[in-house]
Protein backbone atom coordinates (compact mmCIF):
# COMPACT_ATOMS: atom_id res chain seq x y z
CA UNK A 1 0.00 0.00 0.00
CA UNK A 2 2.64 2.38 0.67
CA UNK A 3 4.50 2.23 -2.82
CA UNK A 4 1.36 2.86 -4.57
CA UNK A 5 0.09 5.40 -1.84
CA UNK A 6 3.68 7.18 -2.99
CA UNK A 7 3.44 6.17 -6.04
CA UNK A 8 -0.27 8.07 -6.31
CA UNK A 9 1.41 11.61 -4.23
CA UNK A 10 4.44 11.84 -6.27
CA UNK A 11 2.11 12.46 -9.77
CA UNK A 12 0.08 15.03 -7.84
CA UNK A 13 3.41 16.80 -6.17
CA UNK A 14 5.61 16.47 -8.93
CA UNK A 15 2.38 17.54 -11.99
CA UNK A 16 4.39 20.42 -12.89
CA UNK A 17 8.19 19.34 -12.70
CA UNK A 18 9.81 18.98 -16.24
CA UNK A 19 12.74 16.25 -15.29
CA UNK A 20 9.64 14.06 -13.30
CA UNK A 21 8.40 13.61 -17.05
CA UNK A 22 10.74 13.70 -19.33
CA UNK A 23 9.33 17.37 -20.70
CA UNK A 24 11.48 19.63 -23.16
CA UNK A 25 14.97 19.79 -22.78
CA UNK A 26 15.10 18.23 -19.36
CA UNK A 27 15.15 14.45 -20.64
CA UNK A 28 18.55 14.09 -18.52
CA UNK A 29 17.14 14.87 -15.82
CA UNK A 30 14.46 12.22 -15.65
CA UNK A 31 17.04 9.35 -15.24
CA UNK A 32 19.40 11.18 -12.35
CA UNK A 33 16.49 11.47 -10.56
CA UNK A 34 15.64 7.59 -11.33
CA UNK A 35 19.48 7.14 -10.03
CA UNK A 36 19.21 9.03 -7.04
CA UNK A 37 15.76 7.62 -5.65
CA UNK A 38 17.10 4.28 -6.19
CA UNK A 39 20.05 5.33 -3.88
CA UNK A 40 18.11 7.03 -1.88
CA UNK A 41 15.81 3.55 -1.17
CA UNK A 42 18.80 1.21 -1.06
CA UNK A 43 20.27 3.76 1.65
CA UNK A 44 17.44 3.93 3.25
CA UNK A 45 17.12 -0.40 3.99
CA UNK A 46 20.69 -0.44 4.48
CA UNK A 47 22.22 2.04 6.34
CA UNK A 48 18.91 3.19 8.63
CA UNK A 49 16.78 0.25 8.67
CA UNK A 50 14.04 2.41 7.33
CA UNK A 51 11.70 0.42 5.48
CA UNK A 52 8.78 2.45 5.39
CA UNK A 53 10.67 5.34 3.81
CA UNK A 54 12.00 3.25 1.09
CA UNK A 55 8.84 2.01 0.31
CA UNK A 56 7.99 5.75 -0.40
CA UNK A 57 11.14 6.25 -1.90
CA UNK A 58 10.68 3.18 -4.57
CA UNK A 59 6.76 4.34 -5.16
CA UNK A 60 8.00 8.29 -6.15
CA UNK A 61 10.74 6.20 -8.24
CA UNK A 62 8.25 3.90 -10.12
CA UNK A 63 6.46 6.75 -10.86
CA UNK A 64 8.57 8.21 -12.58
CA UNK A 65 10.11 4.92 -14.60
CA UNK A 66 6.06 4.75 -15.54
CA UNK A 67 5.96 8.03 -17.38
CA UNK A 68 9.00 7.53 -18.88
CA UNK A 69 8.25 4.05 -20.41
CA UNK A 70 4.75 5.58 -21.53
CA UNK A 71 6.38 8.04 -23.61
CA UNK A 72 9.24 5.76 -24.99
CA UNK A 73 6.32 3.38 -26.22
CA UNK A 74 4.07 6.39 -27.67
CA UNK A 75 7.15 7.69 -29.36
CA UNK A 76 7.33 4.15 -30.64
CA UNK A 77 4.10 3.51 -32.36
CA UNK A 78 4.03 7.22 -33.98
Amino acid sequence: KAIGASNTKTDLKEMLKEKSYFDSETFVGGPKLILKRFQTTVDSIMKDDHYDQARKTFGAMLRILQVGLFLLLVNYFK
